[in-house]
């Protein structure tokens, strides 16, 4: 993203509730896409000139890996038990994810523990999977806001399908 989004009114919506299709939009206006194929867990977010391939692997050591549109490596989201996990970028930083699905919240802190995006769902249509997002501080994430917003939906969407492992 080439602008700050801090403040800015994101939603992601579900327009096709029988496909696994979703529209980020900021103030109302298109912006970004998650969408995965027929099946499994890889998904391809879209935001801007950004591109990321998203996958899930593992059983016994559940781990999302995160690839630049050249499919290289950026990033290994590990999940700690059922209320979060840490992604770590290969440059070196890391975020913490937190996750309180009793209230549907979701987000990602800084280094220092600080909020910096959040995430709440919507459940005012039952089959569909809707939700806003909040840059809470754009200066904290130092560039990764694209790839905290697609991941951290990746990871709300993964986690209500009837296949998600406990995470």
């Amino acid at each position: 993203m080439n602008r700050s989004v801090e403040g800015a009114a994101m939603q992601w919506v579900h327009p096709e509730t029988t496909v696994r299709r979703y529209e980020l939009r900021v103030a109302g206006e298109p912006a970004g896409l998650l969408e995965w194929g027929e099946e499994g867990s890889r998904a391809r977010g879209a935001y801007g000139e950004e591109t990321f391939l998203f996958q899930r692997f593992g059983f016994l050591d559940p781990h999302v890996v995160v690839r630049d549109g050249e499919g290289k490596q950026v990033a290994r989201f590990d999940p700690a038990g059922g209320t979060g996990g840490v992604l770590t970028l290969i440059i070196g930083r890391h975020f913490r994810w937190y996750s309180n699905s009793w209230r549907a919240e979701w987000g990602w802190l800084d280094v220092g523990e600080n909020d910096a995006i959040r995430f709440r769902r919507s459940f005012d249509v039952e089959e569909k999977r809707e939700g806003s997002v909040e840059i809470v501080n754009d200066a904290a994430t130092h560039g990764q806001t694209p790839l905290l917003v697609m991941l951290g939906w990746y990871l709300i969407i993964m986690s209500s399908e009837p296949v998600a492992t406990e995470w």
